[in-house]
């Protein structure tokens, strides 16, 4: 899909894009819902991930860590139905592949979000949950820029 929107529009002498045809600002429309549907998925995301780690950890005694898996793999899951159905609108039988995808996309966006909170924390200076708000919003653009054009890309239907 960005292959294809790269080809219907160039750079001008300032290099600035220019689009090439009549659909260029619904293409950007699209874009930006999708990218606040993805947004307001990886919230529910949040919460079921958030819910089910306490539930686990605070009510039946798991193991913190085990806890947290649990809770990462459910929320990942979830949000892998809620955005091929509701924010990709995907109707790809390659529901495996897909749903592979998207996890090793989620689990590339997890390690990259310890990463940058380990960067603005320890060197940054920033406050601990300042710093993970700040790796929050950096790993949304991966995780939505991939999924968007790997993983329910039209090429991958």
């Amino acid at each position: 899909m960005y292959a294809q929107w790269l080809h219907k529009s160039r750079k001008d002498d300032y290099g600035k894009v220019q689009c090439l045809h009549m659909n260029c600002k619904n293409d950007l429309k699209h874009f930006f819902i999708k990218s606040l549907k993805f947004g307001l998925t990886g919230m529910i995301g949040l919460i079921i991930d958030f819910s089910l780690t306490w539930l686990l950890k605070e009510r039946w005694g798991v193991n913190p860590y085990v806890a947290n898996g649990a809770g990462f793999t459910v929320a990942a899951s979830a949000n892998f139905v809620i955005n091929k159905i509701w924010t990709f609108q995907d109707k790809s039988r390659k529901i495996l592949q897909q749903f592979t995808a998207f996890f090793l996309i989620s689990l590339i966006g997890l390690s990259l979000n310890s990463a940058f909170l380990y960067v603005f924390y320890q060197y940054a200076g920033f406050s601990f949950y300042v710093g993970k708000m700040l790796a929050i919003v950096v790993v949304f653009l991966w995780n939505f820029t991939a999924n968007h054009f790997y993983t329910f890309g039209k090429t991958s239907g």
